[in-house]
């Protein structure tokens, strides 16, 4: 009772109890089952009256003071891969004292063993209706997916949270900045004060656009059809993906000045073996974009180039993952607000 009461103070009314669970183990890097460090794990469905739900893995310190808690909101990319290191993550900061929410893209339906490696949750994996998480049986959509951050921050309890951190990885850049954009030029509710609380935006190998040579040889499509012949995402509708991903391409195109709060420190971490960026795609894609917004942010760029190798979730890792310790350790000190130099 007490446990529940503490996710209480964090989500008010907007917890979903029906798809919330304690969790009594932990998945690992590998798929498999670990034990719970110093902290305690919920899986957590959360919705607003309107409707929009979202849900993910809540870590949060074993030792309840009553005081208010930072949260780091962490969003993964495509196919979420990186929510594998969940885990890992949670070790460093819940044992700073902070609360650490990963969520799951809503409308992504997960089969066969995509299941066990995309939602990462046993418990929450047995009760899933049609393999799929979210409120409707619609298809995964960038401009949906950039309210995601918006619905995480609005269902907080913002007298029981301090400071709030965001990573977002790949196309969760994508979507972090997007958010982070809407959320400032929006009149919505508690705005001034989320945007008070908002401290980082730490974004690791951001892929903001989708540049002319992939579509003109139809790349990227041929990289879904490819996905949809596995288990994950067989049944996607192709062209709305696409669509989604143009849509929200300009909208980048179209953040200026301004539109991210002036308190928020951006930090980019990217690798030059990361074949969906490298030295050109970086410079092309992503320096644009900072240079403009460098006017008003503090702003650090990073350079990783050491990824580490190796099967990690049964699949070998790529540079695009950015699994590395030194690359989490890095995180680790921009959220802790440690004296971190990078060049912009």
């Amino acid at each position: 009772m007490e446990r529940r009461k503490r996710l209480e103070r964090l989500f008010g009314h907007h917890i979903l109890w029906q798809k919330t669970v304690l969790l009594t183990q932990d998945i690992n890097s590998d798929n498999m089952v670990s034990v719970l460090g110093n902290h305690e794990a919920w899986w957590v469905a959360l919705g607003l009256s309107a409707g929009d739900q979202i849900e993910g893995k809540l870590y949060l310190p074993s030792d309840d003071d009553g005081k208010a808690l930072d949260i780091t909101i962490i969003i993964p990319g495509y196919k979420g891969d990186f929510v594998l290191q969940e885990a890992l993550y949670a070790s460093l900061l819940v044992k700073e004292g902070m609360a650490l929410l990963v969520l799951r893209h809503n409308h992504l339906r997960a089969y066969g063993d995509d299941v066990v490696s995309y939602v990462h949750c046993p418990e929450r994996a047995a009760m899933m209706d049609y393999r799929y998480l979210g409120d409707s049986k619609t298809d995964f959509d960038f401009v949906k997916a950039s309210h995601e951050l918006i619905i995480a921050l609005q269902v907080l309890d913002l007298d029981s949270v301090g400071n709030i951190h965001v990573i977002g990885h790949s196309w969760g850049a994508r979507i972090a900045l997007l958010a982070l954009s809407e959320l400032t030029r929006k009149d919505l509710p508690a705005t001034k004060l989320i945007i008070s609380k908002l401290k980082s935006l730490v974004v690791l190998g951001p892929w903001w656009e989708m540049r002319e040579w992939q579509l003109r040889n139809r790349r990227m499509i041929g990289l879904i059809q490819e996905a949809k012949t596995h288990d994950f995402f067989k049944e996607m509708d192709i062209s709305s993906f696409v669509i989604g991903m143009l849509q929200t391409a300009l909208q980048l195109h179209q953040i200026k000045p301004g539109d991210l709060s002036p308190g928020l420190s951006l930090s980019v971490i990217y690798s030059r073996q990361d074949e969906h960026l490298g030295s050109t795609g970086f410079s092309d894609e992503i320096l644009p974009v900072l240079s403009l917004l460098s006017r008003h942010q503090r702003m650090s760029v990073f350079c990783c180039d050491d990824m580490d190798s190796g099967i990690i979730g049964g699949r070998p890792v790529e540079a695009r993952d950015y699994y590395s310790y030194k690359v989490r350790n890095l995180v680790y000190e921009l959220i802790m607000e440690r004296n971190v130099e990078g060049v912009i």
